[in-house]
């Protein structure tokens, strides 16, 4: 978020100008990980600043799929021509598929999409075939 971008700004800012006023080096690390109780306490401590970016709510993904694949964000579903039911679009139906990735993991599969159908529409309702490559995606991921 953007007040989570400011504490760093601020963070990173004051550290420059507490290193410069002492004329000593400093060393900038940043770390990142799936689970912050990977890390152990002690190298957790080493750290000043602490910011977590939570997984992306199935509107995120939606939108962040729509903008990685090229496509529009209009989140509908297509008449399958059975009286009231409805199939989702390709773009809905990845952020259903996709629930539990991060932006990364995302990207990825956008990415596998994309290379094996280039020309695919967010709007039409998946092949079973893209609906087979998403899922398989997913699982090398989890």
């Amino acid at each position: 978020t953007l007040l989570q971008q400011r504490r760093v700004e601020e963070a990173l800012a004051g550290a420059l100008r507490k290193a410069r006023a002492e004329e000593r080096v400093l060393i900038l690390v940043a770390g990142s990980c799936e689970d912050l109780e990977d890390i152990g306490g002690p190298l957790r401590q080493a750290f000043r600043l602490e910011m977590e970016v939570p997984r992306p709510t199935e509107a995120h993904r939606h939108f962040a799929i729509a903008r990685l694949m090229g496509g529009t964000v209009k989140a509908k579903a297509i008449p399958n021509g059975q009286g009231d039911a409805v199939e989702p679009c390709l773009g809905t139906a990845m952020a259903k598929l996709t629930a539990g990735l991060s932006y990364t993991d995302l990207r990825s599969v956008c990415t596998e999409v994309l290379i094996s159908h280039p020309k695919i529409s967010l709007e039409e309702s998946p092949a079973p075939e893209v609906s087979q490559l998403i899922e398989q995606a997913v699982k090398r991921l989890q």
